[in-house]
């Protein structure tokens, strides 16, 4: 009876965190799908700048970076404020989707290149708990040994 516990705990945690997977997701998707709605058109933009944060603190830090566009014949300077893995040198070239009723909002098209990523991760995620949850319910109904003490 003790290892039936066990095991209800273990389907227990694994739904838990595949629902939260789930909400992860869905709110990556939703973030996106925001981006893509306000940020509808895309031109080239250009690294103009690169920061390199101070580094020995305790939380992540990413390069912050300056992406020079022009767009209806006007110049405009974006600054990424999230997170990207990428190491992108200056002068290259990156998509930058703008919002065309104000041209000055602009976001630099990381996502395109990282959400695929993301949602690969999530998909295996997923699967992985949903393996250990059916193990879990075959190891429960069949009623086999944890540990060869228990037999």
């Amino acid at each position: 009876m003790k290892s039936k516990g066990k095991l209800v705990i273990g389907i227990v945690i694994g739904s838990v965190l595949f629902i939260v997977s789930i909400f992860v997701s869905y709110s990556e998707y939703r973030f996106i799908k925001i981006l893509e709605e306000k940020y509808t058109e895309s031109v080239d933009g250009i690294v103009v700048e690169k920061d390199n944060p101070e580094k020995g603190s305790s939380t992540w830090v990413f390069p912050i970076y300056k992406v020079s566009y022009e767009y209806n014949g006007k110049n405009y300077i974006v600054t990424n404020r999230n997170g990207t893995y990428s190491d992108y040198p200056i002068g290259k070239r990156l998509a930058v989707k703008v919002n065309p009723n104000k041209p000055k909002q602009a976001v630099i098209d990381i996502y395109t290149e990282t959400h695929d990523e993301f949602y690969n991760s999530l998909i295996l995620l997923a699967f992985s708990f949903i393996l250990v949850t059916i193990l879990s319910i075959y190891k429960l109904l069949n009623n086999t040994p944890d540990s060869i003490e228990d037999i």
